[in-house]
């Protein structure tokens, strides 16, 4: 269902059974590992050059910019544009793990 780049990938497919015999599917929830249990790949700014667009540094350092989640993830966010609002802050940019 999700491509091998997916945050989701290694989530499973679920069904919940209802009262009245409904069948609801859904995707297992994912946890997102702690920042510092990931390994890092290089330490970035947020400036013009990136204008703080995590699919641009992603792109750039990892070669995915659908892994900007990773990105997120090494930070401690979920929302990527918390990431992107600050000029000069530095985000961490993950090694990319299988």
């Amino acid at each position: 269902m999700f491509g091998p780049t997916s945050r989701y990938t290694r989530s499973a497919n679920l069904v919940f059974l209802t009262n009245d015999g409904r069948t609801v599917a859904y995707l297992e929830r994912r946890f997102a590992p702690p920042g510092a249990t990931l390994p890092t790949l290089v330490e970035l700014p947020i400036d013009d050059s990136n204008h703080g667009r995590l699919d641009l540094i992603a792109s750039e350092q990892i070669g995915d910019p659908r892994s900007f989640w990773r990105i997120c993830d090494k930070n401690d966010t979920m929302n990527p544009f918390d990431l992107a609002e600050d000029r000069g802050r530095v985000i961490l940019v993950p090694i990319p793990q299988p």
